[in-house]
């Protein structure tokens, strides 16, 4: 093919394609506003904070917990706190009152996939020394915010206690704040999608490359 036309090809199409990721970028921006107001929304009904409920539903269960998250259950809001308790250790599912931080519900769950993850996260937990109660404090501490859902995660070998935040004011927004488990210390306070942007950057960035060796390849083949 003509180097020129092949040149004058992907330059329109680049052109073409441009508008769209504007658009989709538009898109997630808004629908990022529209979550934040809906969570600082449910928030604004609560009377006890998420860390709150994550202590009681360790004290009800008996156990460490490893994930919780503010939800709507029908018409009720609740805490809902995932527990891990027990030996052998077992997954307890806990419901919370957002308003009176009283336990609605202790479930057990005793699939063979509960049970594993079970045993899986009680040995992974003896090496985090930050529970995950004093970590969403530590995240709504640092990014002025507050908690709406924290988890206990892998991430390159390491394990964090990741938090979903989301700002006070009239306007709000969604943000990420990423604990050390095992020093307590603040890894990432950043815009939530932030890190998956990045990932996608670099996925574009490895394609661009791949194409410009293709591009490369042919040139020498001519």
């Amino acid at each position: 093919m003509n180097p020129i036309r092949l040149a004058v090809g992907l330059l329109t199409a680049a052109l073409l394609f441009a508008p769209a990721l504007v658009a989709d970028e538009g898109e997630k921006k808004e629908e990022g506003k529209k979550d934040a107001a809906k969570i600082a929304a449910m928030l604004a009904k609560t009377k006890i904070s998420l860390a709150d409920a994550i202590t009681a539903a360790e004290k009800a269960a008996g156990g460490t917990a490893v994930e919780a998250a503010i939800e709507q259950d029908d018409d009720t809001l609740v805490y809902e706190v995932l527990v891990v308790a027990g030996t052998p250790a077992t997954l307890h599912e806990v419901s919370i009152d957002v308003g009176t931080g009283k336990v609605l519900e202790d479930s057990k769950l005793s699939s063979d996939a509960d049970v594993a993850k079970a045993a899986k996260l009680a040995e992974l937990l003896k090496k985090a020394t930050v529970a995950l109660s004093a970590a969403t404090k530590t995240a709504e501490e640092k990014a002025g915010a507050t908690a709406y859902e924290a988890e206990f995660e892998e991430e390159g070998g390491a394990w964090n206690h990741e938090m979903g935040v989301v700002t006070k004011g009239d306007k709000p927004t969604l943000r990420d704040v990423k604990v050390d488990a095992a020093t307590g210390k603040v890894l990432a306070d950043e815009e939530e999608g932030a890190e998956e942007k990045k990932d996608e950057d670099k996925d574009d960035d490895g394609d661009e490359k791949k194409d410009g060796e293709k591009k490369d390849e042919k040139k020498d083949e001519k």
